[in-house]
């Protein structure tokens, strides 16, 4: 049994002022929830004068350990429209913890550790209308969170890592197209990515690339699960279709996605620069027969095999510049019969780029060398 609350007692509550007063739970300071799993098997405190649980309406949670929210509460606390979780070291914030409370109104979490927020986490809190979580880690929210709310008066993502938005107004009159555009443009959940569609060219030919922003792939066998774009090309009539060009600049991207064709499926040109990508796989590239230019420069690449190329018969353009290559097959760029140019500079075993035929003899021979 955890004896959960302390004392019951009305307070002027000042974190909402159209609110006057809450009936509170204040958790006792030796309260210490550190595991997901934990649930409460009772809810007990001194109440003033004829309140019971039922009177309870705000949960006051400072300066204890409080990782997670345990489940059960919202079997003893039964009619919560608050919450107030403050410098606990809150860890996870979930539609499972918060949906016990289905009248809640106001949400109070700043100060703490809290990293994602997933689509569904206010699902089972449709009266929400004031949401403060100032001063957490915030990297990866779902921008469709905060577009259901109707009666939201307050959105306050302060000084997070991704996001640092405050908007605040009458219930009706909030516009969060700004607040929504920073968390697409930089908060993206690990497996969705953000295309800025931008056009390009390439040997003079126009085309559309998606230029990856807030992208986090850290494990292999990643799939996608979606790939949001700010649409803001609007002759194309399917963006991700008419898309050409993949740009990663400096993300997070040590994996190519499992299931990248399928979102992108008419790729020429792939550029990821200075993304800690760790290995290239013939499976990465090959459905993109159509391939012409890949451009990998400052990753962390160390093996390359025989085939990496054999469904890419079409490449023009490579860079390996900057990457950290130990092994090389001998035989690797003989799929390429329309090479252009070739990179291997600044590498562990190799530092040489070509322009021509010629050239690229010495860098098969450099290879068998130095790279075998």
């Amino acid at each position: 049994m955890i004896k959960f609350c302390q004392i019951f007692v009305i307070i002027n509550l000042v974190l909402i002022s159209q609110v006057s007063s809450h009936t509170y739970c204040k958790v006792q300071e030796t309260t210490m929830i550190k595991y997901e799993s934990t649930s409460i098997d009772n809810v007990n405190g001194i109440h003033q004068d004829i309140n019971s649980n039922e009177a309870v309406d705000m949960l006051w949670v400072r300066g204890t350990i409080f990782y997670y929210i345990p489940a059960r509460i919202g079997h003893y606390l039964t009619n919560l429209q608050a919450i107030w979780i403050h410098q606990c070291g809150l860890k996870v914030l979930k539609y499972e913890n918060l949906k016990q409370f289905p009248k809640l109104r106001y949400i109070y979490a700043g100060q703490n550790q809290l990293e994602v927020l997933a689509s569904d986490v206010f699902k089972g809190n449709p009266n929400i209308e004031w949401i403060d979580l100032q001063k957490n880690k915030l990297k990866f929210i779902d921008g469709e969170i905060f577009t259901v709310f109707p009666l939201m008066q307050n959105l306050n993502l302060k000084k997070n890592y991704c996001v640092d938005q405050h908007h605040y107004g009458k219930v009706g009159h909030i516009h969060f197209e700004q607040i929504k555009h920073e968390i697409d443009m930089n908060c993206h959940l690990p497996n969705e990515i953000f295309c800025a569609m931008q056009e390009m060219s390439h040997q003079g030919e126009n085309y559309y690339t998606c230029s990856g922003k807030g992208t986090a792939i850290n494990n292999k066998n990643v799939t996608i699960s979606r790939i949001l774009h700010n649409q803001n090309l609007t002759i194309i009539s399917n963006p991700l279709n008419e898309t050409q060009g993949l740009h990663i600049r400096y993300q997070n991207f040590s994996n190519f996605p499992r299931n990248l064709h399928e979102f992108l499926p008419n790729l020429i040109a792939i550029q990821i620069i200075g993304s800690q990508l760790k290995e290239l796989n013939s499976k990465d590239i090959k459905n993109y027969k159509d391939l012409k230019s890949l451009w990998l420069p400052l990753n962390h690449i160390e093996n390359l095999n025989n085939s990496v190329f054999a469904y890419n018969e079409k490449l023009e353009k490579l860079s390996f510049y900057g990457n950290r290559l130990k092994f090389i097959k001998s035989q690797i760029l003989m799929p390429l019969k329309f090479l252009k140019f070739v990179s291997f500079e600044k590498n562990i075993c190799i530092d040489i780029a070509a322009e021509n035929s010629e050239k690229f003899d010495i860098i098969r021979s450099e290879i068998i060398e130095k790279c075998n």
